[in-house]
């Protein structure tokens, strides 16, 4: 749904690191996360800052951004950045 990071571009495109189908069920929420950029592009840190009141879900969200989301090298300055997501 949306992320906000400054200074470093997505790889790709960001509305492909969760999709639909990844929903487990029928469950739905709002999740929104933290998380820390690395040197190299690649997220880590990931934590829920706003619950969707599901722990499935949040807890899946930041499984899925550590997985799929890459941005591109920053200057070596490791940034933080937030992701939104309605399930």
């Amino acid at each position: 749904m949306g992320f906000s990071v400054v200074g470093v571009e997505p790889r790709g495109n960001s509305d492909d690191w969760i999709e639909k189908d990844d929903n487990p069920g029928s469950i739905h929420g709002e999740v929104i996360a933290r998380f820390h950029i690395d040197a190299a592009g690649k997220i880590t840190d990931c934590a829920v800052i706003r619950s969707s009141g599901d722990i499935g879900l949040d807890n899946l969200t930041c499984r899925l951004l550590s997985k799929r989301g890459r941005f591109r090298p920053s200057s070596g300055t490791p940034l933080t950045g937030a992701y939104r997501h309605i399930w």
